[in-house]
């Protein structure tokens, strides 16, 4: 599958978007030379696109939420520069932090989802209510 000229490093993580786009994240200094896209970048097909102002630092897990929005986990401290300790969400227009600081341990994807939603409203993290 080609993407454009790629990453200049190595992904971590790929997530397949409902429309079609992929969501990559990573150990790359940027993805197809685009501004804001190191360590996390979108593929739509024909460009590269930033999320935000992106992470710090590399990306290490990637889920689609159920209201579209990607959780992001990894070993940054910020997401569009709000601090969120390696665990937050894009909504497909700002970043939301799961967690204000970093814990002594690596998030697995499980627990960044967890502390997402249980730091945010079951509305808010798009979780369906019954």
């Amino acid at each position: 599958l080609p993407v454009g000229t790629g990453t200049n490093g190595t992904v971590n993580a790929i997530l397949a978007m409902p429309n079609g786009d992929l969501v990559v994240g990573g150990s790359f200094p940027s993805a197809g030379g685009v501004a804001n896209t190191a360590y996390l970048a979108r593929w739509n097909g024909s460009a590269w696109s930033p999320l935000g102002l992106g992470v710090d630092n590399f990306v290490s897990a990637l889920a689609l939420l159920p209201n579209g929005g990607v959780a992001v986990g990894g070993d940054f401290s910020s997401a569009g520069g709000i601090p969120c300790g390696g665990a937050a969400w894009w909504d497909g227009a700002a970043w939301k932090p799961a967690v204000a600081r970093r814990t002594p341990f690596r998030l697995t994807l499980a627990e960044t989802m967890v502390a997402a939603w249980i730091r945010k409203p079951v509305a808010e993290a798009g979780l369906a209510t019954q």
